[in-house]
């Protein structure tokens, strides 16, 4: 059977960080600010860990391993699209569409 780190937003006390952490272990033990390439990593390589990581439902592309080639600026980026696609909190109750006031019509 094959370990399959919580996702993300999952109610399990593991951070973003130890869930890529542990994803990328499974290939080769880094640390956190170790680069990708510096460690060994090839493209082919990446694309496994590309392949782990979407088990992991964390939707990333080939370009973003070479983008972001640690383990804590690919977390780093993880978090921000994460924040960005977040719902942006309400400030009151909005109105149903039959409450919007219509704007008044000139002439009358």
């Amino acid at each position: 059977m094959r370990f399959l780190p919580p996702r993300p937003g999952a109610d399990t006390g593991v951070s973003l960080l130890e869930q890529v952490r542990s994803i990328i272990a499974t290939r080769r033990p880094l640390g956190d600010d170790t680069n990708f390439f510096e460690a060994g990593f090839t493209s082919s390589s990446l694309t496994a860990v590309l392949a782990d990581l979407e088990n992991a439902a964390l939707s990333l592309s080939l370009v973003d391993l070479y983008r972001f080639p640690t383990i804590r600026a690919l977390a780093n980026e993880l978090r921000r699209r994460a924040a960005a696609a977040a719902p942006a909190p309400t400030t009151g109750p909005r109105p149903l569409p039959w409450e919007r006031h219509a704007e008044p019509q000139g002439g009358h």
